[in-house]
């Protein structure tokens, strides 16, 4: 395990208050090999992002993989895939909080709804349309392989659960969350806003400074 060490002013928030962040990288990544450090990892390119378009040919209930570390699990250093649904039509916005207001102020937040176990530790997994024999659309069955993301895990739907029981000696009455197995997810529109937004921003020249100690020989 590589330790990574970054300040605040690092990260680069959406412009519209999102719980999505964007971290780069690739400066600690060409530090780390110029260090002979190999670090394993994989990225989306843009194509992965459903479109517009793409996203109206989906059916309301598409399977979904969905990677990460939920409870803090992991297997040999590596993320845990769960499988699930779409609950909500992926073209369908939901409010963020549940109910007919925003608080972003957002008509169309770009918020959705997956049936998928997730617990603490899921928020920021990636949400994946992948099919290795074919998928099925509105128009019938597609003979080809498709990766596409959905949108990241920003929390699980909760509802709260009155316990009570009373006895001679002692009353007990108490209020707990109950997890549903409904996960809210950030659609790939909200990340594409956001790395637009950190594209205009600052273009080529995303700060990188924090990187060039990171791997210091002490």
């Amino acid at each position: 395990m590589v330790p990574f060490l970054f300040e605040s002013g690092d990260w680069i928030p959406h412009p519209d208050g999102l719980d999505l962040c964007i971290l780069p990288l690739g400066g600690a990544l060409n530090e780390a090999k110029a260090n002979e450090v190999l670090i394993y990892h994989r990225h989306f390119q843009s194509e992965h992002l459903l479109t517009p378009e793409e996203t109206s040919e989906l059916l309301a209930n598409e399977p979904i993989v969905m990677f990460g570390h939920p409870l803090g699990y992991t297997y040999g250093g590596l993320p845990i895939a769960r499988t699930g649904h779409t609950a909500t039509h992926p073209g369908l916005d939901i409010p963020s909080n549940g109910n007919s207001s925003d608080p972003f102020g957002n008509a169309h937040a770009p918020f959705g709804l997956v049936d998928i176990s997730c617990h603490g530790g899921s928020s920021g997994s990636p949400i994946c349309l992948l099919s290795d024999g074919g998928y099925v659309t509105q128009d019938g069955f597609v003979q080809e392989r498709r990766l596409k993301l959905l949108g990241i895990m920003t929390q699980a739907e909760l509802v709260e659960e009155r316990l009570w029981n009373s006895t001679k000696t002692k009353t007990l009455d108490l209020t707990v969350d109950v997890a549903t197995r409904l996960g809210r997810y950030i659609k790939a529109r909200g990340l594409r806003q956001l790395v637009d937004h950190a594209l205009k921003e600052y273009g080529s020249h995303i700060p990188q400074e924090t990187y060039r100690n990171i791997f210091a020989r002490g």
